[in-house]
């Protein structure tokens, strides 16, 4: 368990907000040690779904090379000292390309070759021609009647993420690129006393380009006992049963609700227009959802979120059914 022994409020680098900090004492890989860690910014509309992580003592693999030009005649990209290597598969965002096409390329899979020291060469993974497509999930490099115009990152993908020292031994909580993989234990090997990045990894089930990895932790909320009226009086004290519930939701992708914490239903987000392999999108708006209840006095609907990703849970309205006296 861990236990937080002091607490700081300072302002933050830039100046526009105030950060918290906290000396936290764990108990990792057969001893206390202690960790100066910080809350992160508050997930809102303004943040992208792989940024949204719930997690504690987590860090963040995230490697964005900053292109310098891209020939969309020869395939060929600009990255001083990329570092990449043929084969490595790598993920473009960000780009802005003059004639347009810039949304067919960002978010797409590339593969490299011709890899040199400040440029190296992209095509599909599938082998076919890097050609214009009407089909948006298909990438493809413009023609040469247009030009790269500014900005972009490429990050390549991963299956090991290494640098845990801090987790040695422990089970972590991962999200890659907006999605939830199986928990997965710190490899060990080495003391903290010792640090070795290369030391404290973990192999993940599928690759990624951003990963967030730290403890899980478990949120929970139980509405009070309902004062729905009844044709005699109140409801209250009055055997009744929550049938159904309707949770307004803004940007979640998790969710588990019953009417006790023992026997939860876990809600699904995904549908069948979500392309597989993919993060499934963070949903908004209202969810109906029939309940396994059964009558009883007390009739206390229970939430609970589990998982590192986001959920904001805007309104819940139960439907209850009560037995009047007779």
């Amino acid at each position: 368990h861990a236990i937080v022994e002091s607490v700081a409020v300072i302002p933050s680098a830039d100046e526009t907000t105030y950060d918290v900090w906290v000396s936290v004492k764990r108990y990792v890989n057969g001893g206390y040690k202690r960790f100066i860690e910080y809350f992160e910014a508050l997930f809102d509309d303004e943040t992208e779904q792989e940024d949204g992580y719930f997690v504690d003592g987590g860090l963040t693999y995230d490697n964005p090379l900053t292109i310098a030009s891209i020939n969309t005649t020869t395939h060929t990209v600009t990255i001083n000292s990329h570092g990449l290597s043929d084969g490595d598969v790598v993920r473009i965002d960000g780009v802005y390309l003059y004639g347009g096409g810039s949304s067919e390329l960002n978010g797409k899979n590339y593969v490299v070759s011709g890899s040199a020291t400040n440029t190296f060469v992209i095509s599909r993974e599938d082998g076919e021609d890097m050609q214009y497509t009407d089909d948006d999930s298909v990438p493809f490099i413009p023609p040469s009647g247009f030009t790269f115009g500014a900005g972009g990152f490429v990050r390549e993908y991963v299956t090991v993420v290494s640098g845990l020292y801090h987790q040695m031994g422990e089970t972590v909580s991962i999200c890659a690129d907006g999605a939830v993989v199986p928990d997965q234990v710190v490899s060990s090997g080495v003391s903290l006393l010792n640090i070795d990045a290369t030391q404290g990894r973990v192999t993940l089930p599928l690759r990624a380009t951003k990963v967030h990895i730290g403890y899980n932790f478990r949120t929970r909320g139980k509405m009070l006992r309902l004062e729905a009226g009844s044709q005699d009086g109140t409801a209250l004290g009055k055997t009744r049963r929550t049938h159904k519930v309707a949770f307004v939701l803004n940007r979640t992708n998790s969710l588990k609700i019953g009417m006790s914490f023992d026997n939860l239903q876990e809600l699904t987000f995904r549908t069948a227009s979500d392309p597989f392999g993919q993060s499934v999108p963070l949903f908004s708006g209202i969810r109906i959802e029939q309940l396994d209840s059964n009558y009883d006095t007390e009739n206390q609907l229970c939430w609970q979120q589990d998982t590192p990703l986001p959920g904001t849970i805007l309104a819940i309205a139960p439907q209850m059914h009560t037995e009047d006296a007779q």
